[in-house]
């Protein structure tokens, strides 16, 4: 049962992947208020924190009651979301020439043609594979950095507190950073935050998690901003699905070679390898060639 509610969530997923930022800025482009795109986004992406904190602090208790209990509790939020969106109106969006299959083909096409736009894509995947990573490690590290199974709930609230912030303070990060420097912070701190687990320190490790779960707050709208702006309607949810794809190939190398290290050798070794990979992803970003770089800055 385990491993179908994981193939029923993959299934979710990839029909998911790229509508939601593709709606919001269709919708927001139907009453020419497109330049708003970032703030509504980081108010979504801070409602979404605040239900995490929520679920966080009442999650743990609710388990001890009942372990199914979360689990049901998740199921009816979803089933009610559902029933939510057949209320949400459509906009209006270009139309593409082709269907089905041969749309993904005519997003690649797009892609390599528009070299700004795939190396962004890339990088993007790169940064979101590594961060993914330690999330799927964030609770094994907590254990074996000997954090009492009790104290999950109330650390899962202050992480999800730093990614409320990281929403609401990305304008202001963004105003002050370039897209360069922007990029560069989120591999470095994936790099040191990857160090960080491997000492299984409890202090370090619980630092690592709010920094990460900080910038994981603007990830996807900085990324979802540039696509947004230089794609046209009729490629965009295709263009964000095919960036989803790429991160997800990334991830299954990225993971299950750090997960066959952890295994063989340790811990220390398999995040060593996970920040290795966020340097490499630093030295391509910084190879890529200023003025591309200006022209994303300037979008």
């Amino acid at each position: 049962m385990f491993f179908l509610g994981f193939c029923f969530n993959g299934i979710g997923t990839a029909f998911s992947s790229g509508i939601s930022s593709a709606f919001l800025y269709d919708t927001l482009l139907s009453i020419n208020k497109e330049k708003q795109y970032e703030k509504v986004q980081a108010k979504i992406v801070q409602y979404s924190f605040i239900g995490r904190i929520i679920a966080s602090a009442a999650g743990v208790y609710l388990y001890y009651m009942n372990p199914k209990l979360p689990f049901l509790l998740s199921a009816i939020a979803n089933f009610i979301c559902f029933w939510i969106t057949f209320s949400l109106r459509e906009p209006i969006q270009e139309k593409s020439i082709s269907k089905s299959l041969n749309q993904v083909k005519e997003g690649f096409n797009f892609l390599f043609k528009n070299k700004i736009i795939w190396n962004t894509v890339i990088i993007f995947s790169a940064v979101n594979a590594i961060y993914d990573v330690l999330f799927n490690y964030y609770q094994p590290v907590m254990k074996l950095s000997e954090i009492p199974l009790s104290y999950f709930g109330i650390i899962y609230v202050f992480i999800n507190i730093f990614g409320f912030l990281g929403a609401g303070l990305y304008p202001k990060i963004k105003s002050r950073l370039s897209w360069r420097e922007i990029m560069a912070t989120y591999l470095v701190v994936n790099m040191i935050a990857s160090l960080f687990f491997g000492t299984q320190i409890a202090i370090l490790v619980v630092v690592s998690i709010a920094l990460l779960t900080f910038f994981a707050g603007s990830y996807d709208i900085y990324i979802g901003n540039i696509i947004h702006k230089t794609v046209p309607s009729s490629h965009r949810a295709t263009t964000i699905s095919i960036q989803g794809q790429i991160f997800m190939l990334l991830f299954l190398v990225f993971m299950n070679t750090v997960s066959f290290s952890v295994d063989h050798s340790s811990m220390l070794i398999g995040m060593i390898i996970n920040a290795s990979f966020a340097l490499i992803a630093l030295i391509a970003f910084l190879k890529i060639r200023r003025n591309e770089l200006a022209i994303l800055q300037a979008k």
